[in-house]
């Protein structure tokens, strides 16, 4: 047990280091936050290939990254916006692909290659609208360390107030740990941390403490409980083994992938 808890430590603190070092300036974030996504992409194409499928794997790595590194440039105002019509001409190519390929499963191949874009390579890469905003602004880390506090809080407060106080599932067929008690805990400590934030720095507002709690405590929650289901109908527990004790790095992203667009959203209207 202790040795289990040892190397559950260890691996959160190479992650967390590791993680930081995206903060330090915008090349590391671009090196880091890309190798985070490619990782995260590789995992999920290991879904398909466990139900036979043949996703187009060159195709995902190309187009993701590519779109990851268009929109840090598109953010910075060094590139306009028109040539994110790159990856979606990728997009199309995809199915061109897949009839020269005269696989047995098109339709699956497909369908999982554009999924795995637009469920991982698209919500990460709009992560370069939070560190460079306002658009064009100088890179700025603040509230992408923000947004991630955040949804580490939820975590922290659902995992303990679900051990002390769940009895009521809270989606039970994809996550039967996942409690009422547990979403409420963590959404209680979420709001505070952000209102804690807002209250210490300037950058950060009660009304953007509020949107934040607001957006990551539900869309976070929902994440989680999606990438539950995909590794439910694959019959897998983790979708890695990247991080020693804590499984996948798409396990440790997936709170963030569907409110990604939301807080973009938000920031931007």
């Amino acid at each position: 047990m202790n040795k289990n808890l040892g190397t559950r430590v260890l691996s959160a603190i190479i992650f967390l280091i590791v993680f930081l070092l995206g903060m330090v300036n915008k090349w590391f974030f671009l090196a880091v936050f890309s190798t985070f996504m490619f990782v995260m992409l590789e995992e999920f194409i290991g879904f398909a290939k466990l139900k036979g499928y043949k996703p187009l794997s060159s195709a995902i790595y190309l187009i993701g990254i590519m779109t990851f590194v268009l929109v840090f440039f598109i953010a910075q105002g060094y590139a306009d916006v028109n040539v994110i019509l790159i990856s979606v001409g990728g997009l199309f190519l995809v199915f061109i692909s897949e009839l020269f390929r005269q696989s047995e499963t098109p339709i699956e191949n497909v369908s999982f290659t554009l999924l795995s874009l637009i469920y991982i390579a698209l919500p990460f890469s709009l992560l370069n609208f939070i560190v460079f905003y306002p658009l064009n602004g100088e890179f700025d880390f603040r509230l992408i360390l923000v947004f991630y506090v955040i949804i580490w809080a939820t975590d922290i407060g659902a995992y303990f107030s679900g051990s002390l106080f769940g009895k009521h599932p809270l989606f039970k067929r994809f996550s039967p740990k996942k409690t009422v008690e547990g979403f409420f805990g963590g959404m209680m400590l979420a709001f505070a941390v952000s209102y804690a934030v807002a209250f210490v720095f300037d950058f950060f507002t009660f009304k953007d403490a509020f949107w934040f709690a607001a957006i990551i405590t539900v869309l976070g929650t929902v994440g989680d409980l999606v990438e539950s289901m995909f590794k439910r109908s694959v019959g897998l527990k983790d979708s890695g083994k990247i991080m020693p004790g804590h499984g996948g790095l798409l396990d440790r992203f997936d709170s963030s992938l569907l409110s990604i667009p939301f807080i973009v959203l938000y920031l931007y209207m």
